[in-house]
C-alpha cells in the first residue's frame, strides 16, 4: 500500500499573506497533497491584527499553532523570503516532524541573526510611524509583468518592524534536517534585500549540508511561475519522501 503523500505548508514572505500562493496551491493539491497556506499575524487578511508588538516569535507561533490545530505529524515546510526566518523557528521547535524544509529564495538565518542582518536593508526603524515598515511603492519583488505587479501591489500590506529586528535563537543542529534552498536568479536588479538573499544563497551552495537549486524565475516566483514553482517543490517532496 502506497504511503500517504505528506502535507505541504507554505509560509509567505514579508508584506504578503496566504493569498500569494493562490495560483500555485491548486497545482500542489492536484498532485495529491494537503496544502496549508497560513497568513501570519498582521499581514494579508489579518492586517487588522497588526501593530508594533507583533514580532518574529509571533509568526513562528502562528505556524506552530496551525500545525497543532491540523494535527500535522509528517509534513513539508516551505518558506518564501522573510518566511525563511519563520520556518527556521518552526524547525527549531518541531524539526522531528519535517520531511523537508524548503527555503524558497528565502532568508536562511544563523543563530542570533534577525531578518535585517541578512537583508542589509537600510531603514531607520526607530523613525517608522507606529513601528510599521511601509509598502515600498517602487519595489516589485522581482516581477516584470505589469499585471502581476498590479496584483501583488493591491494585496501587500505594511509589516511590523519588530518582525525583522527580533533575532532568532538556534540551539539545535539544523544540518541534520533535509534542507533545500531554491535560489531565484531572474529579476534580481539592484535591490538590497535581493543582494542579501543572493549572498546567503552563495554560502548555502558551498555547504554540503544543504541541497541548492537555481531557478530562472523572479523572487515572487509563485506569482509569475506557479506551474514551474509547484513542479520544483513537488520534485523536492518526492526526493525527500523517498529518502
Amino acid at each position: 500500500m502506497a504511503r500517504e503523500k505528506p502535507p505541504i505548508v507554505l509560509v509567505h514572505g514579508g508584506m504578503h499573506g496566504g493569498w500569494c500562493w493562490k495560483r500555485m496551491r491548486p497545482l500542489l493539491a492536484a498532485a495529491g497533497h494537503d496544502v496549508f497556506t497560513p497568513t501570519l499575524t498582521g499581514l494579508g487578511e489579518r492586517a487588522h491584527l497588526g501593530g508594533r508588538e507583533v514580532g518574529l516569535s509571533t509568526h513562528v507561533e502562528d505556524v506552530l499553532a496551525m500545525v497543532r490545530a491540523e494535527e500535522l505529524e509528517r509534513f513539508v515546510l516551505v518558506g518564501h523570503s522573510y518566511g525563511g526566518m519563520v520556518i527556521t523557528g518552526v524547525a527549531e521547535a518541531i524539526g522531528e516532524k519535517l520531511v523537508a524544509v524548503v527555503y524558497l529564495d528565502a532568508l536562511a538565518p544563523r543563530d542570533g541573526e534577525c531578518a535585517a542582518d541578512i537583508s542589509g536593508l537600510r531603514i531607520d526603524y526607530a523613525a517608522l510611524p507606529d513601528g510599521m515598515i511601509p509598502v515600498f511603492p517602487d519595489y516589485t519583488f522581482g516581477l516584470a509583468d505589469p499585471a502581476d505587479i498590479a496584483w501583488v501591489m493591491a494585496h501587500v500590506t505594511p509589516q511590523s518592524a519588530r518582525t525583522v529586528l527580533e533575532p532568532l535563537r538556534i540551539v539545535t543542529d539544523h544540518a541534520r534536517l533535509p534542507r533545500w534552498f531554491i535560489e531565484c536568479t531572474a529579476g534580481r536588479g539592484d535591490t538590497t534585500v535581493m543582494d542579501g538573499i543572493a549572498a546567503r544563497a552563495a554560502e548555502v551552495a558551498r555547504d554540503p549540508s544543504w541541497r541548492h537549486v537555481t531557478f530562472e524565475a523572479p523572487h515572487d516566483c509563485m506569482v509569475s511561475h506557479p506551474r514551474e514553482t509547484a513542479d520544483l517543490i513537488l520534485d523536492i517532496v518526492r526526493a525527500a519522501d523517498a529518502a
